[in-house]
């Protein structure tokens, strides 16, 4: 397992925060922390606690493993998570044909 690195994971953070268009101060409150204790996470010099971790994973609508170890193809595959899980029950079997219709329109080419 890769070694954690507060400044990249600090980074990775920051960087969703501002493409979102959110000030630090929203964040932080949205969270349920302080603006100086998001700071202090966003420039690596302190940690975060697993439920702080949590939070800012499903605010910021990134996997855990992304924002700890940057694995962008997690990223992609949660964003694609996110969205099914939005879709009612009852319409994931056209959803389902959907996708499929799509990626194998996609090997087609």
């Amino acid at each position: 397992m890769s070694k954690l690195d507060k400044q990249l994971i600090g980074e990775r953070i920051r960087f969703h925060r501002e493409k979102q268009n959110k000030v630090r101060e929203e964040f932080a409150e949205a969270i349920g922390i302080t603006a100086k204790f998001c700071s202090d996470i966003e420039n690596g010099s302190r940690g975060m606690s697993i439920q702080t971790l949590e939070k800012i994973s499903d605010y910021l609508h990134l996997s855990t493993d992304y924002i700890l170890f940057g694995d962008a193809a997690e990223e992609s595959v949660q964003i694609f998570l996110r969205i099914i899980e939005r879709c009612p029950e009852k319409k994931k079997p056209f959803l389902k044909k959907i996708m499929v219709q799509i990626i194998e329109s996609y090997l087609e080419e």
